[in-house]
């Protein structure tokens, strides 16, 4: 039932236009702490309205350039593999700690009213959650977040693979960025390594599953 849960509302586009932030702000949350990584300043991140995002940073350096643009589409992916095994191994309390301290993160940073609103009851609802609730209803809400999050990784690569084959939006994807710093490897190959991080989470995801079901 979780993992129904999860991909229904990830693949309904009623429910999607509410639910689809979270991975905005794991993709931008992911940018932002690898240009910390590397030693780059934040200046600022911006959710908007139609789910896309930003991430301005001082940036000096083609390869910290680069692994700070990577981290955008595999870290929504990836952080719902690590929330599935939280919520397997008895770390979902934890984990909800662990997102709030992200979002914390992406508060302070935040450069528009609607990001600080998106932000501010995201981390409201998961404190409240965290702090309150039951053990069972903590592990429930965190593994159906896990889903949401891959299945909602999966749709935004599918939505950045259009924009090539389209060639609309394309000088906003980041694989098309990386690909303007090192010319020998053109975007669809960023976008082949991003969906093989994507299709590993994925993968941890469907086994998990059914290694619960069996």
């Amino acid at each position: 039932m979780v993992v129904l849960a999860g991909v229904a509302v990830a693949a309904s586009p009623r429910t999607w236009q509410y639910a689809g932030y979270p991975v905005t702000i794991l993709h931008e949350l992911g940018h932002a702490l690898a240009a910390l990584s590397v030693g780059f300043r934040l200046r600022g991140i911006t959710i908007n309205a139609d789910m896309s995002g930003a991430t301005n940073v001082w940036a000096r350096g083609r390869f910290r350039t680069m692994w700070t643009l990577w981290w955008g589409y595999p870290t929504p992916a990836v952080g719902g593999a690590g929330l599935i095994w939280a919520a397997g191994n008895g770390w979902a309390r934890v984990a909800l700690a662990v997102l709030v301290i992200g979002l914390v993160l992406v508060f302070l940073l935040s450069r528009s009213w609607l990001t600080v609103g998106i932000v501010l009851l995201s981390a409201a609802v998961l404190g409240l959650l965290a702090w309150y609730g039951s053990d069972v209803v903590v592990t429930l809400v965190v593994a159906s977040l896990a889903w949401l999050l891959v299945i909602g990784a999966l749709r935004a690569l599918w939505s950045v693979v259009r924009a090539h084959t389209s060639r609309r939006g394309l000088q906003r994807s980041d694989a098309y960025l990386l690909g303007r710093q090192v010319r020998f490897v053109p975007g669809p190959v960023w976008l082949l390594t991003f969906a093989v991080v994507i299709a590993a989470a994925g993968w941890y995801a469907a086994t998990s599953a059914l290694a619960v079901l069996t």
